[in-house]
């Protein structure tokens, strides 16, 4: 990102500065609790969550097979992690439909690109119909204006994009 003469790299780093700069609902409210929450969620999504659902995206998006089919062998070693990570998101937005207090804010920011390329893939799209509040918490933040301008490519854009 640059900004006049000041540059930044890393999303959350630009979403931090973003919040503080421009006016707008806040992303980092100023309450230190509910903050903490924000940063909590972001740290277990991208050192936890992400790491864990990542091989099942290789698996489909960039398996390495020759005709480009997904890598079936993979997705069901990794499917129990996926559907753990799932079920942890699943409880997390029960009570606010929010990961971090009753607002929108960068946690859940940062899970909704993730959610919209389980919905696309066969198995987590099944196991997030089971998963009501992980439902009912993508439906009610995907009709964003800033996520529809987003939303992740097609996993068919995706796979067309890859080398080789």
């Amino acid at each position: 990102m640059r900004y006049g003469d000041y540059q930044l790299c890393e999303s959350k780093a630009i979403a931090t500065f973003v919040d503080r700069v421009f006016p707008g609902p806040k992303l980092f409210p100023d309450d230190a609790k509910l903050c903490g929450k924000i940063e909590q969620w972001t740290s277990i999504v991208n050192t936890t969550i992400l790491p864990g659902i990542l091989p099942y995206f290789m698996a489909y998006f960039f398996s390495g097979k020759p005709d480009g089919s997904p890598d079936r062998e993979t997705i069901e070693r990794v499917l129990p992690d996926v559907k753990k990570h799932m079920e942890v998101l699943d409880k997390a937005v029960a009570a606010t439909g929010c990961l971090a207090g009753t607002n929108f804010t960068y946690a859940d920011m940062s899970i909704l690109p993730t959610l919209a390329y389980l919905r696309d893939l066969p198995e987590s799209s099944a196991h997030m119909d089971g998963a009501k509040e992980l439902t009912k918490y993508f439906d009610k933040h995907s009709w964003r204006e800033s996520f529809k301008a987003t939303v992740p490519p097609p996993m068919s854009e995706v796979r067309a994009s890859a080398p080789g």
